[in-house]
């Protein structure tokens, strides 16, 4: 039911009607208030009609009645009308027709309004009877006519007194064995993989064959989201699988595409970072409070291999040493944990756009960036000294450049004496030629007035 008084809209059309609610499903009627002659300045109306826009796209009209021995006119639209839920901007309007002071008939749009068609069923079958499906996170102990949920893939709805299953797994069948994510079986697997069984994602936490989401399981098998595995880089095992089989004859014809896509930068990178160079950082669920960790390598079979803490025994084979080294992963077979080591380069190789402290304990050579063509450098090098001599400090150019250094003086600026010194290296807008500038600096207190 919709109420209006267009007495305002007779004299500013402009003026917008209240928003008509209807429901899907539901006859609506329309009541318009139109004010008596005296207050038209003789306007005479003999009649009023009614014009709705609706969600589906038609539009239908009907003429209004008047009630006898009121002003309201009313007029009334059939429950087919309303078939779609949705919003129409100014999808009401009504018009009056009647006489004007030439006692001349015309038709006058008074106003319009926005109509809104809500979800509704106002039709159930007669004599029938039906339950609205009730979706719950989980089965409920005491279920009801019409309670639902979702678990494995399956929709079960509670009807007639007992469960009844919808679906046969069809989310399963999409999800499970996917390229990303393999299907699981009855196999061996190790942390931390990650696979899908009966339409859900499940990461691997031991060395283990137990089926996930089964009883007892929880120890073994982790259930994860889509929005749990987001990630920057691949990771070495996904490098594998794009590396083997058919996946690799697709790319090959990207060369070094596995490096490139490594030494990609995340978002949070781009910006000028703190960096001690060859200085390993730990992050995972293997980190102690309070251990110190370190990394030891050696060569097995001319591949590079890498342990913790130097014990000869490493977790497990991970990449190769190159260049640049930026992560290596380890985890345990038997606990179950897992160690991610980073850092932002090799030791002695300066980082571009970034703060460089180096402690100087001794003769010490530090190597430039490489250059990235159509990108100049720039990077800052904190050098702490301590001692009553200073060491040699050589910066050696990257391999397979030639470098050209700029100073304010006739010499390559050298620090003269133990204490903090900080270099400036900036690309001076020619190619492998850097401009150079050095200073010592001293804590001070901050003074005031």
């Amino acid at each position: 039911m919709y109420q209006t008084n267009i007495q305002n809209q007779l004299f500013s059309a402009a003026l917008p009607l209240k928003p008509l609610t209807a429901w899907a499903g539901s006859a609506c009627s329309v009541t318009v208030a139109v004010p008596p002659a005296p207050a038209l300045a003789g306007l005479g109306v003999s009649s009023v009609g009614v014009t709705l826009t609706l969600p589906d796209g038609h539009t239908v009209a009907a003429a209004a009645v008047q009630v006898p021995g009121t002003p309201l006119w009313v007029a009334t639209f059939a429950p087919d009308e309303f078939s779609t839920a949705g919003h129409v901007a100014q999808g009401l309007m009504i018009t009056v027709a009647g006489t004007d002071e030439h006692d001349v008939v015309r038709t006058w749009i008074v106003a319009k309004g926005d109509v809104d068609v809500m979800n509704g069923d106002a039709a159930p079958v007669s004599g029938g009877s039906y339950y609205a499906i009730k979706l719950r996170d989980e089965a409920p102990e005491d279920p009801v006519e019409g309670d639902a949920y979702i678990a494995d893939g399956e929709l079960s709805i509670y009807h007639d007194g007992e469960w009844v299953t919808i679906g046969g797994g069809v989310v399963a069948d999409k999800l499970d064995g996917s390229a990303a994510y393999p299907a699981w079986i009855s196999d061996d697997y190790e942390p931390p993989v990650i696979v899908s069984h009966k339409g859900r994602l499940w990461r691997c936490l031991n060395y283990t064959i137990a089926e996930p989401g089964e009883e007892g399981s929880q120890s073994d098998w982790q259930e994860v989201t889509i929005g749990d595995l987001k990630q920057d880089a691949l990771s070495h095992v996904q490098l594998d699988a794009v590396n083997s089989g058919a996946t690799s004859e697709k790319v090959a014809t990207w060369d070094g595409y596995a490096a490139q896509i490594a030494e990609k930068a995340a978002a949070a990178a781009l910006r000028y970072a703190l960096v001690e160079p060859g200085v390993w950082e730990f992050s995972g669920s293997g980190v102690e409070s309070g251990v110190t960790y370190t990394i030891g390598e050696y060569e097995v079979g001319g591949t590079w291999y890498y342990d913790l803490n130097g014990n000869g025994e490493p977790y497990l084979v991970t990449i190769e040493s190159s260049q640049r080294l930026l992560t290596v992963d380890f985890w345990d077979d038997g606990d179950g944990y897992h160690i991610t080591a980073t850092r932002p380069s090799l030791p002695g190789h300066l980082c571009d756009r970034a703060g460089n402290r180096v402690v100087v304990s001794g003769e010490t050579t530090l190597t430039l960036p490489a250059a990235v063509p159509g990108y100049l450098r720039d990077f800052l090098v904190r050098l702490e000294i301590s001692g009553s001599t200073v060491p040699t400090i050589t910066f050696a150019a990257p391999t397979g450049e030639t470098i050209v250094y700029e100073t304010d003086g006739d010499e390559f600026p050298v620090p003269d004496e133990a204490g903090n010194w900080v270099y400036s290296f900036t690309e001076n807008c020619i190619a492998n030629t850097f401009a150079v500038s050095l200073k010592k600096v001293n804590v001070i207190a901050q003074g005031g007035s």
